[in-house]
């Protein structure tokens, strides 16, 4: 089982064409993505081992503000990790939205933000 935690950081970067995409992100599905619009690439800091995830739990556009909620968890202490350096991050398309929100594990870290 996970713990559940809020990062201490989080990384926003718009990507709005192919040379904008961090070596990280560079694949089919980002690629398809892209070519329908914007993506918002939101990425935990580095991390030096395994278990530590960043997943998309629901994201809503409302009047140009997206709204986006993301659930964090870091492993166990005491846990046998694989040793690796990660970074774990997702995208969201953003459409027409002008400003952002984001609630990692319900704490909001990102409030209406621009974009």
């Amino acid at each position: 089982m996970n713990n559940h935690s809020v990062p201490t950081a989080i990384n926003l970067t718009l990507i709005e064409n192919r040379d904008d995409l961090p070596d990280f992100a560079w694949n089919k599905e980002v690629l398809s993505a892209l070519k329908r619009g914007p993506l918002l690439i939101i990425c935990r800091e580095t991390k030096f081992s395994g278990g530590y995830t960043l997943e998309l739990v629901h994201s809503e556009l409302d009047n140009q503000h997206l709204s986006i909620s993301l659930a964090a968890s870091d492993p166990k202490p005491g846990a046998l990790l694989t040793q690796v350096i990660t970074k774990p991050w997702i995208y969201v398309p953003i459409r027409d939205a002008k400003t952002v929100t984001i609630e990692v594990n319900g704490y909001t870290l990102v409030r209406e933000r621009s974009l």
